[in-house]
C-alpha cells in the first residue's frame, strides 16, 4: 500500500500498473474467501501477480541503480529464478512424482495421501508391480491415521472432508480386490455405498426444506464400480451387472466402469 501511494504521488504510471496487478490476481482471496475452494494456498492465485512482481522488481532495480548495475542485477535475479524453475520442473514429471513431492512437503494432508495412493493403484493396474500395491496400502494406512486423528482435539489443524473418508475407503477396497480379498472388499464397499446414499438423502431433504447445503462430490459411481468389480471377480455375475448398471446410471461416461464391465463380459464369453 505504501508503494502504491508513493507511485501515485510520484506519477509513476508503469510502476503503479505493475503494483496494481499483484493484488488484482489475489482478489478472490481478498473479496470472497468462499471462492478459494479446498486449496486456499493454491499457486493458481499467483500466476497473474507474478507478472506484476517481475515488472515491479525490474523498475525498482532500474530506479535504485545505474543502468549497467541494474542490468546485472536483473540478469542475476532472472538466473536464480530460472535455476529454481529448472529444479522444480522435475517435480511435475508425472502424476506420481507430483503427489510424492506433495506428500513430503505436506505430510498432514489427507488429500495428498489418497491422491498418491490412487496413482500407485493405477501403476499396479497397468503393470502389476506388487511393490506399487504394497506402497499404496501403506499410503492409505497413513491417510487413515490422519482421518482418525482429525476426530481428536490434536487433529485441529487437519482439513478433512467427507470425500477424504470415501476415497480412503475406496483405496483400501481396491487394494483388497487386487489382493484377491473379494469378500472383505465387497462388505466394505456395501457399507460405504449405504453411508453415501444416507448422506445424499439427508442433503436432498435439507435442500427441500430450504436450507443451503454445500454439494459434496462423494463419487458414489466409483464405489459401485469397485463393488461390481469385486463381485464379478468372485463369480457373482448377476450382482456385478446390477452394480455396473447403477454406476453407469450415475456417471454414463466413466471409463473405469466401462473397462471393468468389458472385462467381465470377456470373462463370461459375451464377446458381442
Amino acid at each position: 500500500l505504501g508503494l502504491l501511494v508513493a507511485m501515485v504521488l510520484g506519477r509513476r504510471r508503469l510502476a503503479l500498473a505493475a503494483l496494481v496487478v499483484i493484488p488484482a490476481g489475489l482478489l478472490p482471496a481478498l473479496i470472497r474467501v468462499e471462492s478459494l475452494g479446498a486449496f486456499p494456498l493454491s499457486d493458481r492465485f499467483l500466476y497473474l501477480p507474478a507478472f506484476g512482481l517481475a515488472l515491479g522488481a525490474a523498475l525498482l532495480l532500474c530506479a535504485w541503480f545505474p543502468g549497467r548495475a541494474a542490468h546485472v542485477g536483473l540478469a542475476l535475479l532472472a538466473g536464480l529464478y530460472a535455476a529454481r524453475s529448472f529444479t522444480r520442473i522435475g517435480d511435475w514429471r508425472d502424476e506420481q512424482r507430483v503427489f510424492s513431492t506433495a506428500a513430503q512437503a505436506s505430510p498432514r494432508s489427507v488429500y495428498v495421501h489418497w491422491g498418491l495412493g490412487r496413482t500407485l493403484l493405477e501403476r499396479y493396474n497397468s503393470g502389476h508391480d506388487p511393490r506399487a500395491l504394497d506402497e499404496a496400502w501403506r499410503v492409505f494406512e497413513a491417510a487413515e491415521q490422519l482421518l482418525l486423528e482429525a476426530k481428536q482435539p490434536a487433529g485441529a489443524d487437519l482439513m478433512v472432508t467427507q470425500r477424504d473418508f470415501v476415497q480412503v475407503t475406496l483405496g483400501f477396497a481396491w487394494c483388497s480386490i487386487y489382493r484377491g480379498e473379494y469378500a472383505g472388499a465387497s462388505l466394505a464397499l456395501e457399507d460405504l455405498i449405504r453411508r453415501i446414499e444416507e448422506i445424499q438423502a439427508q442433503e436432498k431433504a435439507a435442500r427441500a426444506a430450504g436450507h443451503d447445503v454445500r454439494a459434496d462430490f462423494l463419487d458414489l459411481e466409483k464405489a459401485y464400480t469397485a463393488l461390481a468389480t469385486s463381485q464379478y471377480l468372485a463369480q457373482q455375475f448377476e450382482q456385478a451387472e446390477r452394480s455396473f448398471r447403477r454406476s453407469l446410471e450415475l456417471q454414463p461416461s466413466a471409463p473405469e466402469t466401462h473397462q471393468n464391465l468389458g472385462r467381465m463380459y470377456m470373462l463370461q464369453g459375451r464377446f458381442a
